[in-house]
């Protein structure tokens, strides 16, 4: 359906879908499994993320010649998830996506080939000095300063985009391996206050992050 050499990095604010028109718009084209996981969300920001990520991945669905406008759309895809909490495309296998979402900003990677992103606020509530032994090696332990929270959170983005690429998913072991070490290239940026990581077999830097304004296209 893409080349396999297609990559696609998208992200967007969740906030634009507090306009309840536009998340109605958005809600209407979502797969019926992620509607419900949607409405399982009490905490009202959660809910817009979850809602305004699969929207940004319907808009890179878009971008990359899908007719996403057709009924039976979703039906074709067959948007599976793995016992590890990976989701695929059953139908149409060829086509791979990744999503992450934060407060206050999403983010979609789509591609020709395996993929995996991941994004964060550096400036969340962490106790970084309770968690480093569960983020971190030991290697990656020896080099790194405590009061660096920019270095934790890029080590901690790539390590989620890699087990995202690899499916091992959050019960990856974050610990027992490196992120310089790992066999897939990973790259991490910082731009408006948050950090990005994508991890592929097809870049070998860091890759554009194009920003889409979600009510221009769902509303226009």
């Amino acid at each position: 359906m893409i080349p396999s050499d297609y990559l696609k990095i998208y992200t967007a604010e969740p906030g634009e879908l507090a306009n309840t028109a536009l998340y109605e718009k958005v809600y209407r084209q979502l797969p019926a499994f992620r509607k419900q996981r949607a409405d399982k969300y009490n905490n009202e920001n959660v809910r817009l993320e979850s809602v305004a990520a699969f929207g940004l991945l319907i808009y890179a669905l878009k971008q990359a010649g899908l007719p996403m406008d057709r009924p039976s759309i979703w039906d074709e895809l067959d948007c599976r998830v793995t016992e590890k909490g990976k989701p695929y495309f059953a139908g149409i296998q060829d086509i791979h996506f990744s999503l992450s979402h934060t407060k206050g900003a999403v983010l979609c990677a789509i591609s020709g080939t395996n993929i995996g992103c991941d994004i964060e606020v550096p400036d969340r509530k962490v106790d970084i000095a309770g968690i480093e032994r569960l983020v971190l090696s030991d290697k990656e332990r020896e080099k790194f300063d405590i009061c660096d929270r920019l270095a934790f959170f890029r080590i901690w983005t790539r390590k989620e985009a890699y087990v995202k690429y690899t499916g091992e998913g959050l019960g990856a072991e974050f610990n027992t391996f490196s992120v310089d070490e790992t066999d897939i290239p990973s790259f991490t940026d910082e731009q408006d206050g948050y950090v990005r990581a994508v991890c592929s077999p097809l870049i070998s830097f860091m890759p554009e992050i194009a920003k889409v304004a979600l009510s221009r296209f769902f509303l226009d």
